[in-house]
């Protein structure tokens, strides 16, 4: 302490610094999710180190992502385990900020699973047996709305929603509570596996890559069946 402010520790403050190749998350209150097209990563700020996401092992959540651009992914799903423990208030099992636009997927005290948007509650229904609830994206450039899906693990088909968007960066997700930068709460902390699928957009000139790279494949192929 050094007049009357708590010292920065000098590692957050720098920031992520090392990339590695695999990560089985830990426990920890800096890790942030990286979200910038390619596979989810995260980013350890107290060690500096960023290595890809890994489905599985349990993480402590709430957990926050960085800012990123919606736009730039045809589907983000993420699936989060709701808090087994009794609770007097609602839980946000999900909450997504996209300029000024809000979304939460919130888990109700009478065991009902709300889509709620900037202006309210837009899709309700039961919650299911599973303690898992899946939660799909699908940001449309065109129509500048975000298609959303929340559902049970344990059924295929869920309540639907479609959220209209003013701006689609900076966005930022936070996974199993509530929207800190929109609410300021926190949520309450707690160790779950958290499941995270993401598929980017491929811009033209991926697409041509792709194509070109396709091409040379088939090429060699019949080129190595001719010799």
């Amino acid at each position: 302490m050094t007049d009357g402010a708590s010292s920065i520790n000098p590692l957050v403050a720098e920031g992520p610094r090392l990339p590695v190749e695999t990560l089985r998350p830990a426990p920890s209150l800096q890790r942030v999710l990286l979200l910038d097209r390619a596979q989810p990563r995260m980013a350890d700020l107290a060690s500096g180190d960023i290595r890809a996401w890994e489905n599985g092992p349990p993480v402590s959540v709430p957990m926050v992502s960085a800012a990123f651009a919606l736009d730039a992914y045809k589907r983000l799903q993420v699936q989060v385990l709701r808090d087994p423990r009794p609770t007097s208030v609602e839980s946000v099992l999900f909450s997504l900020r996209c300029g000024s636009t809000t979304l939460d997927i919130v888990e109700t005290t009478t065991s009902e699973l709300l889509i709620r948007g900037s202006k309210g509650t837009v899709a309700s229904g039961p919650i299911g047996g599973s303690p898992a609830v899946v939660i799909v994206l699908r940001p449309d450039r065109e129509r500048r709305v975000i298609d959303v899906v929340a559902r049970n693990a344990e059924t295929l088909t869920g309540m639907d929603a479609t959220v209209a968007v003013t701006s689609w960066e900076p966005a930022t997700l936070t996974i199993g509570g509530p929207s800190i930068d929109a609410t300021a709460r926190h949520g309450r902390r707690r160790l779950i596996p958290v499941h995270i699928e993401a598929e980017p957009v491929l811009d033209p000139a991926d697409q041509v890559r792709r194509a070109v790279s396709g091409a040379r494949r088939v090429a060699g192929a019949v080129r190595d069946r001719v010799l």
